[in-house]
């Protein structure tokens, strides 16, 4: 190759090469619980994720003894949702919203809204963006009883609005609760109901004050201190909102609540742009839960952020030592880190490893292919670059990064260099 042309090569590809991270720059997040019919937490239903078209990623997550489960990293798509449940259940009901993640959204309108009942065998169809957060809760029975199922009639005056609350009728439960507020102003529970269903409806000053009554009554209510730090959030309060959450994982009794509370301690670190911080809470995430493999995820999209490559790359390999598997987004995020630093051999590498993972989605197949062919003309593979190109082209024609591809290749051949055949994968 003469220097001119190794000169011009270089000038190409140095406006495509930096451009190619902010393909990955936002995920989805899907977080959410899992009860049964009588209101209580479903523990060990497994979650899929199964994108209806090309563009997502198949995933999943296992719900914790409180019914709860956490997602990150979701490509953004129309995805069918499953659950893995005992013989005879399946899901009759479900809540979901959609949105914007971030602070400054919090007091934003949703992208949309489902609540609605599912009979037997209706599938469940959830849609993701870019940078969204869908929460969602999911009412499990056996299907000839859902649509039917009262609640009982005990003792307890919360009986049956804890049902209400749990299957996510919150404005049809707030009445009730608020009838034995105005009853019984010792119950702690009521109170903490009232900021729930508040909070959920966008009434932060109430469900503040809901809230606050709850831990007058009882400083050691369980979830108490994480459900006012949410609120504090909502209100935009970070600094509140950081102190309730430190409160409660100094003080609650319960792993669970801890271990929830450190999930929503780390989230209010990223959203506000302290990634130390953030490292710090989600490194005691998985230590506390090892198995935990959106928090590795989070944490390789971290240290990729401060540019630590080791570091990034080194988190998706335990979330695999973990038995998590790696989503492509990341990986992909691992090699255009090593990429943009100019380490061509590890960049390759990495995106040869998408390359040869199972079942990964067509658009992230193509841009490992993509990158690294760019890669690979970088280091002076021109051949090889050429074909992984190519390779890119055929299998995502209308891909974000095809029009670019083209241009690389139509400069080259224009130098007279002659195609090859794609490189066989290692």
């Amino acid at each position: 190759m003469t220097r001119s042309r190794t000169l011009a090569l270089a000038a190409l590809l140095t406006g495509f090469a930096l451009a190619a991270p902010a393909t990955h720059a936002q995920q989805a997040r899907f977080q959410g619980k899992v009860t049964d019919s009588s209101g209580q937490p479903v523990a060990g239903a497994t979650i899929h994720l199964d994108p209806t078209e090309g563009t997502g990623n198949k995933t999943e997550a296992t719900t914790r003894k409180k019914g709860d489960f956490i997602l990150g990293l979701v490509r953004p798509g129309n995805y069918k949702i499953t659950i893995d449940l005992p013989a005879g259940q399946v899901i009759t009901a479900i809540k979901a919203t959609s949105k914007e993640s971030g602070t400054e959204a919090r007091n934003k309108e949703p992208d949309w809204t489902v609540d609605q009942k599912i009979g037997p065998g209706a599938p469940v169809t959830l849609e993701f963006k870019d940078g969204r957060e869908v929460n969602a809760e999911f009412i499990v029975g056996a299907p000839q009883t859902a649509a039917a199922a009262a609640p009982q009639q005990t003792g307890d005056p919360l009986a049956g609005v804890v049902q209400k609350v749990q299957s996510g009728d919150c404005a049809g439960a707030l009445p009730d609760i608020e009838t034995v507020r105005a009853a019984d102003p010792q119950n702690a529970r009521a109170h903490y109901l009232a900021a729930f269903c508040l909070e959920r409806a966008g009434d932060h000053e109430k469900a503040l004050q809901a809230i606050d009554q709850t831990l007058q009554v009882q400083p050691d209510f369980a979830g108490g201190s994480l459900l006012r730090g949410r609120v504090l959030r909502g209100m935009n309060r970070t600094e509140d909102a950081e102190a309730a959450f430190k409160k409660e994982i100094e003080t609650t009794q319960h792993d669970s609540v801890r271990n929830d509370t450190w999930g929503a301690l780390a989230l209010l670190y990223k959203d506000a742009g302290r990634t130390d911080d953030a490292i710090a809470a989600f490194e005691k995430i998985v230590e506390l839960q090892p198995q935990k493999g959106e928090a590795y995820m989070e944490l390789s999209t971290l240290y990729g952020k401060k540019g630590d490559r080791a570091k990034q790359a080194e988190a998706v390999e335990r979330a695999k030592q973990a038995g998590a598997s790696a989503d492509p987004a990341a990986l992909l995020n691992v090699g255009i880190g090593h990429m943009n630093d100019g380490h061509y051999t590890e960049a390759m590498e990495v995106f040869r490893r998408v390359i040869d993972t199972p079942e990964v989605p067509t658009a992230d197949l193509a841009m490992a292919w993509g990158l690294l062919g760019r890669c690979q003309l970088n280091a002076n593979q021109m051949d090889e670059g050429m074909a992984s190109l190519q390779k890119a082209i055929d299998l995502d024609p209308s891909g974000s990064m095809t029009e670019e591809n083209k241009q690389i290749l139509a400069a080259l051949q224009d130098q007279g260099k002659p195609k090859t055949p794609a490189p066989k994968k290692k």
